[in-house]
């Protein structure tokens, strides 16, 4: 065989194998590509934008178009775009029924006044609080089914309570075996403590 048809094999083999490497970079772009892309299109994002393919713009460039407005952003590393444009879209803003706006859940006004007056107990607030106008307000402002009610049902709702839980604990001391003898390592301070709650109690009570 001569030195010239051994050079031409030669660059056959070199031009085969260039276009074998040219076939894998192209091949490790598309899928790198394709992992790519698949990868961006899980997030939230997505769900407000639609994917179209570079093949339908001119500069062979990927694009998202919002499906709430005529927004288009153009995809590349990195989908913050999308997000930032999700959150701030007019046409989305737009599309929130009306119903849903200003609406809010309904009041059990009889476990709302519980609530008060376990507040009331628990503080040490004085009875007229919740006729006091920036409660009510607030109340208002909160949720619209709020009605208000007056100091002497807040007494009443207090004295259920305490009805309540006074039951409850003669029904757990009746069960306990034996004598039941109280103890405070700080008595003097216990025993202001509650000097003071019946203080409290005479003084809301005197004030109806």
């Amino acid at each position: 065989m001569s030195s010239q048809q051994m050079n031409v094999m030669g660059n056959d083999d070199g031009g085969s194998s260039g276009d074998e490497a040219h076939f894998a970079a192209m091949s490790t772009s598309t899928v790198r590509t394709s992992v790519q892309r698949k990868r961006q299109r899980t997030s939230k994002a997505w769900e407000t934008f639609t994917f179209i393919p570079g093949n339908q713009f001119a500069d062979n460039i990927s694009r998202a178009q919002c499906k709430n407005c005529p927004k288009l952003y153009v995809v590349g590393k990195g989908i913050s775009n999308l997000t930032r444009h999700s959150f701030k879209c007019i046409g989305r803003a737009i599309e929130v029924p009306v119903s849903n706006v200003g609406s809010s859940k309904a009041i059990d006004q009889n476990r709302f006044k519980e609530l008060m007056a376990m507040a009331i107990i628990k503080h040490g607030y004085e009875f007229a609080m919740v006729e006091h106008g920036g409660l009510q307000d607030v109340m208002a402002y909160l949720n619209d089914d709020f009605k208000s009610f007056t100091r002497n049902t807040a007494k009443s709702h207090c004295l259920k309570i305490h009805k309540r839980e006074k039951e409850k604990l003669k029904t757990i001391l009746s069960k306990v075996p034996g004598r039941l003898c109280l103890t405070c390592d700080l008595w003097t301070s216990c025993d202001k403590l509650i000097k003071n709650i019946f203080y409290m109690i005479w003084f809301n009570l005197r004030k109806l």
